[in-house]
């Protein structure tokens, strides 16, 4: 492991290698990042960049589609709850208010849904 390590560099520990100097510059390295900049046509594969920036959408989308799942659910508790208390008589125009405009909110969030979801399938 580690000790095995340092007992080779004959250090004592880490520290000792951090101030034996900083380390060479090497121009390979830099050509190596800049190949990886972008998109190899021989494979096809996506650069690290290009990864990095699918994964931070994925993880978006995928947000998005949670957001919305807990709002619906939400929303559908709440259409339970006026729905139960019109069952058991109380058909005030405040509660058949508050029962269209919850319908028409989780109308609203299903449509958001759908197109998170296929926004989401999309990136995957």
């Amino acid at each position: 492991g580690i000790y095995d390590f340092l007992k080779k560099k004959n250090l004592s520990s880490l520290n000792e290698l951090e101030k034996a100097g900083s380390p060479v510059k090497n121009s390979s390295i830099t050509e190596t990042t800049a190949v990886d900049a972008t998109q190899t046509p021989e494979t096809g594969k996506l650069s690290y960049a290009a990864q990095k920036e699918k994964a931070r959408a994925l993880g978006k989308a995928e947000r998005q589609v949670k957001m919305i799942e807990e709002k619906i659910s939400e929303l559908e508790i709440e259409i339970a709850e006026l729905e139960s208390k019109m069952a058991s008589g109380d058909a005030s125009e405040n509660t058949l208010a508050a029962y269209s405009n919850a319908r028409t909110k989780l109308e609203s969030e299903m449509e958001q849904w759908e197109l998170a979801n296929e926004n989401l399938e999309k990136l995957k």
